[in-house]
């Protein structure tokens, strides 16, 4: 039997034939910042995602890919999965959950790509990198990516299912915008979530991963989401080893 096509094995390749495509010079070394702001051009959110996730600046391969990959819990085959990424950029953490459900014979269909992010250009970028993996894998799912809360959260709810699983992940994001205005924010999607009708058995886990350099950032951000996620009713249960620069806990709705 063939070994299942992976996006680990393409996204590399397919950043840089979007940069070529479109002109776009590559970022010398060292010559990157970590913050992406909403006004961002296309040719700057290449860039970025080509120093932060692409292997030519990074000295091992795959090394934010196999970070999120490593912080994902089980999935469970006979159950759909929603993805909830804020802060989704190019979609790093879509192709990491992609590649496990491929790995496991996970059905695609049963995989939901929501995501949200302040910089147009970003999404811009996540759906032309999905334009050309779909050429490779045609099963891709979908990416429900949206600037705006309120858009996201009508998109969960008119995508929603009983018998789904949520995973909710944040990448730098949780980091670089934790101000109070960000929490409510990201705390309001998350209950959302949380809210929609499922069954008993619906498991809810909340991911955050940052750079080891940053755990101690990353701390005050989590406690911050923590506390606005209490006050909204919104439980936790810790769910596996907390480790530098990575936080994972399970959620549930207290009031359910």
């Amino acid at each position: 039997m063939l070994k299942p096509s992976l996006i680990k094995d393409h996204y590399d390749d397919i950043i840089v034939s979007i940069m070529q495509e479109g002109n776009v010079p590559m970022l010398p070394r060292g010559a990157r910042d970590h913050i992406v702001p909403a006004d961002a051009t296309f040719q700057e959110v290449a860039q970025h995602t080509e120093a932060f996730v692409g292997r030519r600046l990074n000295n091992a391969l795959d090394y934010r890919y196999n970070r999120y990959y490593n912080s994902l819990p089980k999935l469970n085959p006979k159950r759909k999965v929603a993805h909830l990424d804020i802060g989704c950029g190019a979609g790093l953490f879509s192709w990491v959950i992609t590649d496990r459900a491929t790995s496991l014979g996970f059905a695609h269909d049963n995989i939901m790509l929501h995501g949200l992010d302040h910089c147009p250009a970003m999404i811009g970028l996540a759906l032309t990198i999905r334009d050309h993996l779909i050429q490779l894998l045609p099963t891709y799912p979908c990416l429900h990516y949206e600037v705006a809360p309120n858009l996201l959260v009508q998109s969960l709810t008119a995508r929603h299912q009983p018998g789904t699983d949520y995973i909710i992940t944040f990448g730098h994001a949780l980091v670089q915008a934790h101000g109070q205005t960000n929490i409510h924010t990201f705390t309001q999607v998350i209950s959302h979530a949380l809210s929609l009708p499922n069954d008993q058995d619906a498991t809810y886990t909340l991911i955050a991963v940052d750079a080891h350099s940053r755990d101690s950032d990353l701390s005050v951000a989590w406690s911050d989401l923590l506390l606005s996620l209490g006050q909204a009713s919104v439980g936790h249960a810790q769910y596996g080893m907390m480790s530098s620069g990575v936080r994972s806990i399970s959620l549930h709705p207290t009031t359910r």
